[in-house]
């Protein structure tokens, strides 16, 4: 769809962050119907864009109409909706699935008042999918896992499935995780041992790569640090691999035992950073108790 809006000079995927939102929908169906007006094409965007971008807005659609770009144009919003069809077709399927695993299970609701990380784009359409997963995990939530959304959740159980005792340790499933590292050392023989790259552990490295811009979490500070020192690859994967030793414990030794453990690491790491602060501050001639003031 951009591409076509490209052809015919219109730029509006400039101007609004989603050229697939209510907005860019609209006008490019109104284009496909025939109207060519960029005023009226204006019009049919949302009053929160229109009220800061107007003029950019209207400035980006006035477009070179050209017959075979306007035929790419709504081949390429008909294949768009198909798809969007396809996916909610999907949903459905998977509603209906979790529903009947889930029929003889006791309903377990998630925690009221918690916040659960948002799933902006392309979100799944399931109704009560976050209660079905804790029901079918009965009770084990990964969305308190920091980085894990439901949508995330649904995935791991998709690819991994509830039963993570069929690896005998954490680091056996880090490994076939394709999360372990890959150096083999043996005196001064050293030889690097390929990874192999794994659905789900692809999405732990998306989990991970949510983190790097949290400010509180040590799991996001521990991004940063090896990210500057080895390079963004190798922090997404030492992470996901904290992310999935985190998974496997949930699964395996209950939540409480999970987060305890958080817990633990993170009063480390807020340690560790006061200390570093005292240092810093003492070697720029501060003295405790200006520190404290």
């Amino acid at each position: 769809m951009q591409k076509a809006l490209d052809l015919m000079n219109v730029r509006l995927h400039v101007v609004i962050s989603q050229i697939a939102g209510v907005s860019g929908m609209r006008v490019m169906k109104a284009i496909v119907a025939g109207e060519r007006n960029a005023l009226a094409l204006c019009e049919l965007c949302d009053a929160q864009i229109l009220k800061t971008k107007r003029a950019e807005v209207l400035k980006s659609l006035e477009g070179n109409w050209q017959g075979h770009h306007i035929f790419a144009l709504r081949q390429a919003v008909e294949g768009y909706e198909f798809c969007q069809r396809q996916m909610v077709a999907c949903d459905k399927e998977i509603e209906s699935l979790l529903r009947r695993i889930n029929r003889n299970k006791t309903p377990v609701a998630p925690e009221a008042g918690r916040k659960i990380k948002i799933v902006r784009h392309n979100a799944p359409q399931i109704e009560g999918l976050h209660g079905q997963l804790i029901t079918l995990t009965d009770g084990r939530d990964a969305t308190k896992l920091p980085g894990i959304s439901p949508l995330g959740f649904m995935k791991l159980l998709g690819e991994i499935g509830t039963d993570l005792t069929k690896w005998k340790s954490e680091r056996h499933f880090t490994s076939w995780l394709g999360l372990a590292p890959g150096n083999n050392q043996s005196g001064k023989r050293r030889k690097r041992v390929r990874r192999r790259k794994t659905v789900a552990g692809q999405i732990f490295r998306e989990a991970a790569m949510s983190l790097s811009a949290s400010k509180y979490l040590a799991l996001g500070a521990f991004h940063r640090r090896l990210k500057g020192r080895k390079g963004p690859p190798i922090a997404v994967t030492a992470t996901a691999r904290k992310l999935a030793i985190l998974y496997y414990r949930l699964m395996t030794k209950g939540l409480d035992y999970v987060e305890r453990g958080i817990q633990a690491y993170e009063t480390k790491y807020r340690e560790h950073t006061l200390h570093y602060i005292r240092k810093i501050a003492q070697q720029f001639g501060f003295s405790p108790s200006e520190l404290a003031a």
